[in-house]
């Protein structure tokens, strides 16, 4: 069952590619397993990257994709032509639309239903230090920060010094202490900006997944 919804998945992207049909439109959240690769930065699935002018990224599947989406907030892209399961891909972000939360989606579709996929977000002028823990690692950053983990787990987010948090109104999080917070992740994606008395800011972006592709 699962194999004849991921085969109806990307025989949708390939379809309605040229229809204005969102990336985040399918079933089900997958978990995000593609490699990205940029300026010696190598990510597993999600991440962020610091601020650039330019991105050399390139993109490593474990799939022989016959199509690739590359969308966000600005473009919605469609590539047809992969070697050895690799993509190189140069992002200049145009500054006055595509900020640090407008996440871009990588989606490599083969047609049997083996598909991979990925996602990026990118630090703007936070400068606010945090620890993160996510499913199971932990991990120090600085501005931006990212988590990956399966539905309704619960991970956190902890500062070095008092902060205070805004989070959309369907993505919650529970304050334990002025320096600790929790969630339970949701699936799809929860952006939750924090600020310090000095008016410094982190941004944590989240994705909960509840399935992952059978490769």
């Amino acid at each position: 069952m699962i194999r004849i919804i991921a085969k109806l998945s990307a025989f949708i992207f390939i379809i309605y590619s040229c229809k204005s049909v969102k990336l985040a439109e399918i079933d089900y959240e997958y978990r995000k397993e593609l490699t990205i690769e940029s300026s010696g930065v190598v990510i597993k699935g999600f991440g962020n990257l610091d601020k650039r002018d330019k991105y050399e990224l390139v993109f490593k599947s474990e799939v022989d994709a016959d199509l690739i989406r590359i969308n966000n907030c600005h473009r919605d892209e469609i590539f047809r032509s992969v070697e050895d399961n690799e993509f190189k891909y140069t992002y200049t972000p145009n500054s006055s639309i595509e900020n640090g939360s407008c996440i871009i989606h990588i989606a490599f579709l083969e047609k049997e239903g083996f598909n991979e996929f990925g996602a990026l977000t990118f630090t703007d002028d936070e400068t606010l230090k945090a620890n993160v823990s996510c499913s199971g690692s932990k991990y120090e950053a600085i501005g931006s920060s990212t988590c990956q983990a399966r539905e309704n787990t619960i991970q956190s987010i902890e500062f070095e010094v008092e902060v205070e948090n805004n989070n959309p109104d369907d993505c919650e999080i529970k304050k334990e202490s002025g320096k600790l917070y929790s969630y339970y992740m949701k699936s799809g994606y929860c952006i939750f900006l924090f600020k310090d008395l000095e008016g410094n800011y982190h941004k944590h972006t989240s994705y909960g997944y509840n399935e992952v592709y059978r490769k």
